[in-house]
């Protein structure tokens, strides 16, 4: 009798307890409902937690973030777009700078990984060893537990959890948005693969799908980030890195999209005489038919199998299709000297559609890019391009600088590549030739 009366009463005591947290669970998670103005990142909390930390493998945050304050009266100009604050310690950078700021950066494929972005600040600092970096910052709420007689009624439950600024560095008055436009896609790009291929910068990355479709077969790509030794070449074979640059190229704002024109030593002449002020033609720009990818000893992303249907089916869409092409090899590129410090170049196009420009670019023997020879978009069957000092009397009284004059001292060692883009955005580069000045 006695163990059927501590039966029923256990029982009794046990439908209670599970009554109490039903009501528990039911009242706080209704709250947590009714708190819409946190647009899901609870939901995503423990997951941000777990992938923004590794942020500290590669940078150390040389600057305090804002954390939770909305008190921007320390920087210049200060806008909100869409939930993330852009912010300016410089003169130049004002409202309508950053405005254009924020166009860039919401031009960025993202989904709803974007609601833990805080701030984007343009830096007063020189440029760091990183043009850009991400560093993490905090966010809090109390939210009240709701259960009648069960807590007190000052009872709180404090959830902290990470969300992420982005910092711009060397930003002086002559910067122009575009400008920032790569340094601002890899840093999104740098979070986008965290937070959806929960890459940790450590070894355990080899265990990522990630990894298997990009990485596997290369001895090269470092993923335990205490391998990092700052350098040039040693951050371009950092798994997180290459990640980033994949992501900007597949999912980049439209300024990354864009194809830019060089012109060989043989039309800058010319265009300095006529006085083409508003001609800017660099040695170097980053773009998408010189720059596709900071890694260029591995395929470029649109020839991995597989790879932009996994970047894309992470925000629901569909991968564009890029165009399918054979192995170039060297397409038959060829350098001779006809005067010294002067080099001619001719390849073969075996692709003369409209729309399609072959670009020759130099890179040093650790394959980074260092000069944009010549674009060519004349539709011919072979390309050429001169690299070194102009010739001729009628350019005698034109001032040599270096965007004319460019040559290596003797003994030195340049690769050269050609660079295909196509009009959907499909890049592909040739087998390299080595020269020897």
């Amino acid at each position: 009798m006695k163990n059927s009366s501590f039966l029923i009463i256990f029982s009794v005591l046990a439908i209670l307890g599970a009554a109490a947290i039903v009501v528990f669970s039911f009242s706080l998670f209704s709250y947590i409902d009714a708190k819409s103005s946190l647009d899901g990142f609870l939901s995503a909390a423990d997951h941000i937690n777990e992938s923004v930390k590794y942020s500290e493998h590669l940078h150390e945050n040389k600057k305090p973030v804002i954390g939770s304050s909305t008190d921007y009266s320390e920087y210049l100009y200060s806008i909100e777009e869409e939930g993330v604050a852009f912010l300016s310690e410089l003169d130049f950078w004002n409202d309508s700078m950053l405005n254009a700021l924020a166009g860039e950066f919401l031009g960025n494929t993202h989904g709803d990984e974007m609601k833990l972005i805080s701030e984007v600040i343009i830096s007063s600092e020189a440029e760091q060893p990183l043009s850009a970096e991400l560093a993490p910052s905090y966010l809090s709420f109390d939210i009240p537990l709701i259960l009648n007689d069960f807590f007190s009624a000052d009872s709180l439950y404090k959830l902290t959890y990470r969300r992420n600024s982005i910092i711009i560095y060397g930003c002086n008055e002559e910067t122009d948005v575009r400008d920032t436009a790569f340094d601002l896609s890899r840093a999104y790009g740098e979070y986008f693969v965290k937070y959806y291929f929960r890459l940790s910068g450590t070894s355990d990355d080899t265990w990522q799908k990630y990894y298997r479709l990009r990485a596997k077969n290369y001895d090269q790509v470092i993923t335990d980030m205490s391998r990092y030794d700052g350098s040039e070449t040693n951050k371009k074979w950092c798994l997180i890195e290459i990640a980033a640059n994949d992501y900007v190229f597949f999912m980049g704002s439209p300024s990354t999209k864009e194809v830019y024109a060089f012109y060989d030593s043989t039309w800058k002449p010319e265009i300095y005489r006529n006085n083409n002020d508003k001609l800017d033609n660099p040695y170097y720009l980053e773009c998408r038919n010189a720059t596709p990818h900071s890694n260029v000893a591995m395929p470029l992303p649109n020839e991995v199998i597989g790879l932009a249907d996994y970047f894309f089916h992470f925000v629901g869409q569909v991968a564009p299709e890029y165009t399918e092409v054979e192995s170039l090899g060297t397409l038959n590129l060829k350098m001779e000297k006809p005067g010294i410090n002067q080099h001619y170049f001719t390849w073969d196009q075996p692709y003369t559609g409209d729309g399609i420009c072959y670009t020759l670019i130099g890179y040093d023997t650790d394959d980074n890019a260092v000069v944009m020879v010549a674009t060519n978009f004349r539709q011919h069957e072979t390309g050429s391009a001169q690299l070194g000092k102009y010739s001729g009397r009628q350019y005698r009284d034109i001032q040599e600088d270096k965007k004319i004059n460019f040559y290596y001292e003797e003994g030195a060692q340049m690769k050269f590549r050609i660079s295909i883009t196509f009009p959907d955005g499909t890049v592909v580069l040739s087998d390299p030739i080595i020269i020897t000045y």
